[in-house]
């Protein structure tokens, strides 16, 4: 099956620093006074002088005795460059992930193009979100259980759970077009069995996302437990950013639905 590969992933995570850097960039640059540093080489030594305005041909000689301002036009003249470069390349892995996307759901979308009654004799390269989707969240499993006391929060797609910010968050996944499971059996290292609290399919990459969240950080004891737990994820390969992601949040601290959306946006679709 042709799943998009890390170069995809990579590129997609350095368009997402750099537009961080050009941004940092461009605020940094609009604060800078007007004007453009010229430095001449003379012999071994270099002079430095203040174009005021395109026009100037030469500029007005800066003294090496005031580095503070020859500092911060030497500065500034680097921010511009590395702007320019910076947005270049933003604009062309922009280019590319956008032709990659294209040309990745023309493929994804091909088996969906044939009749019903032809695609039982298929075996597609690789299938639409939506039919892996299906067939993905339609394996069972051995769900965890919930007490009598969690019987009201019920997520749209039928789920008990155990919190007000874990319902958010499961109904949150479904208005985004996202298939999970809550609390399904991870088999670890030394056969030690965790439940997550949201498995998750990537819409991009159809890795499985694991996504906890810690919904009472202010005690003590559910902290170091909660602490444990993700370096039992550690030890199996589950990186932090990668295929396992964390919110949390205390009694004075809730979780937003913002930072739920930026979650889901950075890492799930």
């Amino acid at each position: 099956m042709i799943l998009q590969t890390e170069l995809y992933n990579e590129a997609r995570q350095r368009l997402a620093e750099l537009k961080k850097v050009q941004a940092t960039e461009y605020q940094r640059i609009q604060k800078y006074p007007d004007g453009k540093i010229h430095i001449v080489k003379k012999g071994k030594s270099i002079a430095f002088y203040l174009r005021s305005k395109p026009s100037d041909k030469s500029g007005k000689y800066i003294c090496k005795s005031q580095p503070q301002i020859i500092r911060q036009y030497v500065q500034k003249e680097y921010d511009e460059k590395a702007f320019k470069m910076i947005s270049n390349e933003v604009e062309r892995l922009e280019v590319f992930l956008k032709d990659f996307d294209g040309c990745y759901e023309e493929i994804c979308n091909l088996y969906s193009g044939f009749p019903e009654e032809a695609k039982q004799y298929l075996n597609p390269i690789v299938l639409p979100y939506k039919e892996y989707s299906v067939q993905w969240s339609s394996v069972p499993f051995e769900k965890l259980g919930i007490a009598v006391d969690y019987a009201e929060l019920v997520t749209q797609n039928g789920e008990h759970v155990r919190s007000k910010s874990e319902l958010t968050i499961a109904n949150m996944l479904k208005r985004n077009g996202l298939v999970y499971r809550y609390e399904c059996p991870l088999i670890l290292k030394g056969n030690k069995k965790v439940y997550p609290d949201f498995m998750i399919l990537n819409k991009r990459t159809r890795e499985i996302i694991i996504w906890e969240h810690r919904g009472m950080m202010d005690d003590i004891r559910y902290a170091r437990d909660a602490v444990i737990k993700i370096k039992e994820y550690e030890k199996n390969n589950y990186v932090l950013g990668r295929n396992l992601i964390i919110t949390e949040e205390t009694s004075t601290s809730p979780l937003s639905t913002t930072e739920i959306q930026r979650m889901i946006d950075t890492y799930l679709i």
